[in-house]
């Protein structure tokens, strides 16, 4: 088990590599999608077969929903038994597209079909298939296809619901017809844009980045107080748990540490740490989740009354702090006498939490608080953790 454990660790790595080079050269997405969809699991190829090969998906009908949620946004499983009520696709919906998948699955080696056979692709289409091809070309075929109804609109829609509280359908996961877009036509310019701009992603996060929505103060006024769904103003949340661990280690390094420490993925939760911490207790708190599902509702952002208890009193909050290469050189520096500039490691306590300088107030109970700590180090230890403890450090905003 642990031979297995330690083998889902190195394709994990190996796959988060593949996906952040292509994200870094901005490889357009429907490629990027391409090379998961019709990787090669016979052969080594610059494709990423491990997608197929997860051990959560034991039979075609797992695969179908996976893709289906993955590439598309929607929910095919309540189809596996039944018409769902308030969504379009039946149980021969269901099971036509996880016959697509079926050679993939059973093999986790080849992916073609022995027989002819005649597939109908969730409504689109009647897809015609010979011995010898691949039932994942025609999917992906459709999948790129300018018109398709979920492709570009699922991709466009998750990054959204990245930069704003909620997507423009939400949950991100769930395109139906009950579930409708809160601004369609906002929805259509941007996927259509998307798709004309060659599947670029970098154009889709700019055009979003850029945008007043998107650069809207999270301070209310009386006309969007209560507004939480149109996108009238930012709204505070809380940092993802892998974000979150990353910025207090980050908090914590010493001066010459930190440019490692922000640049080694194999360090760092939100890179190659992410598998290993999944099941932790701090990965936990802050709701991160196991990924046994497929439903985006499985990660928890929302702040908890666990989470304060756990940044002010867990003992690994303490142990990073205590364990800090930066306050270990300030004790160093104390410990030899060496003069310490006390207004620049204020300044450095809120440049290294909330990225600003501090205000007056701020900089003046900084000093008086320094002054009554029995060290310098211990005092600014004091500091890092009250900051780590400020909604401002804690949340989005």
């Amino acid at each position: 088990m642990e031979v297995a454990r330690e083998e889902g660790y190195v394709k994990a790595s190996e796959w988060y590599d593949w996906i952040y080079d292509r994200v870094e050269r901005n490889e357009p997405y429907d490629r990027l999608v391409s090379g998961l969809m019709l990787a090669d699991l016979s052969r080594l190829t610059n494709d990423m077969p491990w997608f197929w090969t997860r051990q959560s998906l034991q039979e075609p009908k797992d695969t179908a929903m996976s893709v289906a949620h993955a590439f598309l946004g929607i929910q095919l499983q309540c189809a596996e038994c039944h018409k769902h009520p308030f969504d379009r696709w039946t149980q021969a919906d269901f099971n036509a597209f996880a016959r697509f998948f079926e050679p993939v699955t059973r093999t986790k080696r080849r992916s073609v079909v022995n027989e002819a056979l005649e597939l109908q692709l969730l409504r689109s289409s009647q897809v015609q298939l010979q011995p010898g091809d691949d039932p994942r070309n025609p999917v992906m075929n459709w999948m790129r296809e300018p018109d398709n109804p979920w492709f570009a609109r699922a991709f466009v829609n998750r990054v959204w619901a990245g930069y704003f509280p909620k997507g423009i359908v939400d949950p991100p996961d769930q395109f139906t017809p009950a579930n409708p877009p809160s601004h369609p036509q906002l929805l259509d310019l941007l996927a259509n844009g998307f798709v004309e701009s060659g599947y670029d992603m970098k154009w889709l996060h700019r055009h979003i980045a850029t945008s007043a929505t998107y650069q809207r103060s999270w301070k209310p006024n009386e006309t969007n107080r209560a507004d939480r769904r149109n996108f009238s103003r930012a709204i505070p949340r809380r940092l993802p748990a892998e974000v979150v661990y990353d910025a207090i280690k980050q908090v914590a390094a010493a001066p010459g540490e930190q440019g490692e420490v922000r640049v080694n993925l194999r360090r760092r939760a939100s890179g190659h740490l992410s598998m290993r911490m999944a099941g932790t207790h701090a990965m936990k708190v802050f709701g991160k989740p196991d990924r046994s599902i497929n439903c985006d509702c499985e990660r928890v952002n929302e702040p908890t009354l666990l989470q304060s208890i756990f940044t002010q009193n867990d003992p690994l909050l303490r142990m990073r702090l205590a364990d800090s290469g930066w306050i270990i050189e300030i004790e160093d520096a104390e410990e030899t006498g060496e003069p310490l500039e006390i207004n620049h490691l204020i300044e450095q306590v809120w440049l290294r939490t909330v990225s600003r300088q501090p205000t007056r107030t701020e900089r003046e109970r900084a000093f008086q608080h320094l002054d009554e700590s029995p060290s310098v180090a211990e005092g600014i230890r004091d500091l890092l953790w009250a900051m780590v403890n400020s909604k401002e450090f804690l949340l989005n905003h």
